[in-house]
């Protein structure tokens, strides 16, 4: 039974071709996006930026360190 399963084994990993599964993986993963975008998009719209992070990120990037703080309040003028 086991030399069996060793032998079918061997069979199979005889007629793969990794780079054809990579482009089957690609292939997939960009399904998955597309599958995904219209719902990401809805989303991200209903949630709108994200502005806490944003000034986290801006910070970081610029060397500084963040304010504790949420986004201020806009001017009115």
């Amino acid at each position: 039974m086991r030399l069996r399963c060793v032998q079918e084994l061997e069979r199979t990993l005889a007629t793969v071709n990794p780079a054809e599964l990579i482009h089957c993986m690609h292939d997939i993963q960009d399904r998955l996006e597309d599958i995904a975008a219209p719902r990401t998009a809805r989303l991200a719209r209903r949630a709108g930026p994200d502005m806490a992070y944003l000034n986290k990120t801006l910070a970081r990037i610029a060397g500084v360190e963040p304010e504790d703080s949420q986004t201020p309040p806009a001017d009115k003028d």
